[in-house]
């Protein structure tokens, strides 16, 4: 039977940008009547699958409830190539229904995604990526390269509540060049990269969410050098190198310097290009007498 490996992102609300990676895999079946997305392998498949190839990727298995397209009946469309192994015919989309999905929540996406890459291909011939999977595959082959090239910088998030001002920690993307990947991505991103409750996503905003949590997730993580660490110590870069999402304490000193140092930066990347321009002025009395002596005496030979 063929299996069909899908992998959506979906960003979780709130004011600390998080989002988490999911993978579900979709397989031939019937019609049903249940809200359960008949076209999947069930819990216990999908997680020998996960032990299988996937073991050291996996948080856990969870239930997730999303938009997926349906034809006049309100019933769901799989794939093309399931659709043809499960007999169905009507394959005009109408709608947007609710369908739940069995999933695999999965941790460290970046690593995830290498090793995705990597165990394709030892698949078994019945084992195929969707285009979802994929697309997320490249996408995170362009971060892992922003990353090595250190184009990101410390960033504060500045938060109103309750007549206070909270500051959060957090790091940002900070690269003309990615961006412009970023826009030709997203034009390419298939509709099952990214699933929810409404059917309706953006797609360059979907991956600037994905880059950004990402980045994060990776960096509050990492184990810097005690020497990194002495350097930071006590300054306000100190909780960037934390695995911490709480309020922070930042003097508003630091903020203003901060949102100078940014803007700065922001110009030098994406600010307006350079123009060179001339301004005419009235001549004097001297200008327009040189403009008639001089040629002539040019002319003269003298």
């Amino acid at each position: 039977m063929l299996h069909i490996i899908h992998v959506f992102w979906e960003p979780t609300p709130g004011f600390y940008n998080d989002g988490t990676l999911n993978l579900w895999i979709e397989s031939p079946g019937t019609k049903g009547t249940s809200k359960q997305y008949p076209y999947q392998l069930d819990d216990h498949d999908l997680m020998s699958f996960g032990n299988i190839w996937l073991s050291n990727h996996i948080e856990h298995h969870e239930k997730k409830e999303v938009a997926l397209p349906c034809d006049a009946q309100g019933q769901p469309i799989p794939s093309p190539v399931i659709s043809n192994l499960s007999g169905l015919s009507d394959l005009e989309m109408v709608q947007f229904n609710p369908w739940v999905l069995n999933c695999l929540r999965i941790k460290a996406p970046l690593s995830f995604l290498k090793e995705l890459n990597f165990q394709r291909h030892y698949f078994e011939e019945n084992i195929q990526l969707g285009y979802d999977a994929q697309f997320w595959i490249l996408a995170s082959f362009e971060l892992s390269n922003l990353m090595k090239q250190d184009n990101y910088i410390p960033s504060f998030i500045a938060k109103k509540d309750k007549g206070r001002t909270e500051y959060y920690a957090k790091w940002q993307i900070l690269s003309q060049e990615y961006q412009k990947k970023m826009v030709a991505l997203a034009d390419k991103m298939p509709f099952a990269a990214c699933l929810n409750a409404t059917g309706v996503n953006q797609p360059l905003s979907v991956l600037n969410h994905f880059s950004e949590v990402v980045l994060n997730q990776l960096l509050r993580t990492t184990v810097f050098t005690k020497q990194i660490e002495k350097l930071t110590s006590e300054t306000c870069l100190e909780s960037h190198l934390q695995n911490n999402t709480k309020p922070i304490i930042l003097s508003d000193d630091v903020w203003k310097d901060w949102k100078s140092w940014k803007n700065n930066l922001d110009y030098d990347q994406f600010g307006a290009p350079f123009y060179v321009c001339f301004r005419l002025n009235s001549p004097t009395e001297q200008d327009t007498v040189d403009s008639v002596t001089n040629p002539l005496i040019n002319g003269a030979g003298l």
